[in-house]
């Protein structure tokens, strides 16, 4: 029987994560304040750039009641994968490979991601490396471990 194995949040990442939000939208909120009086359409074209804050907040609130409940990030166990940054899991026999990627693309993570692949179908599931403290190549290897164990 395999043993539990757990990886807990980065928290660098995630204060960081959580500040900018929060300073984006105050700037944002007080540069649209002193616009107001003056048009409403500037006002209404500062306020834009928060749709994508507004797209932000249930992945932070996630992240801050799992650090506050004391739950880790990720947890391999012999029955499943357990993604608690997603609020997902995954049985070992559903999941087809798993793939390391690091991408030079603009939202792609500077640690990399693992990438899920599902036997049943041709969903692909994502694992932002930074969001995670542990070193890259100790998860790929993990959770490659535990699925050739688990079949």
């Amino acid at each position: 029987m395999l043993e539990t194995k757990k990886y807990s949040f980065n928290y660098s990442s995630l204060v960081l994560f959580t500040l900018f939000n929060v300073l984006f939208t105050a700037g944002i909120l007080y540069a649209a304040s002193h616009f107001i009086k003056q048009s409403l359409i500037v006002t209404l074209l500062f306020a834009v750039p928060l749709v994508g804050v507004l797209f932000a907040i249930p992945l932070l609130v996630r992240f801050w009641v799992c650090v506050f409940k004391g739950k880790p990030a990720i947890e391999l166990n012999g029955d499943c994968l357990i993604l608690n940054l997603k609020a997902k899991s995954f049985k070992w026999g559903d999941i087809k490979s798993f793939t390391f990627k690091v991408s030079g693309s603009f939202r792609s993570s500077p640690k990399g991601f693992i990438e899920i692949a599902f036997i049943s179908n041709q969903e692909i599931e994502t694992i932002q490396l930074i969001q995670i403290n542990v070193e890259s190549h100790e998860i790929f290897e993990s959770l490659n471990y535990y699925l050739k164990a688990a079949r």
